[in-house]
């Protein structure tokens, strides 16, 4: 089994931004870019 087929149903998005672009964009298990993810104490 490579790493793309590998299940991670915690991951729901992984966005690359350097530089202040936007680099990649994708989303897992249903989830899209309008849902809302909770960030607990990530934002201190």
């Amino acid at each position: 089994m490579n790493s793309s087929t590998i299940e991670r149903p915690w991951l729901n998005s992984l966005l690359v931004i350097r530089h202040g672009r936007l680099l990649f964009e994708r989303y897992f298990n249903g989830f899209g870019p309008d849902d809302l993810h909770p960030v607990y104490s990530v934002t201190k």
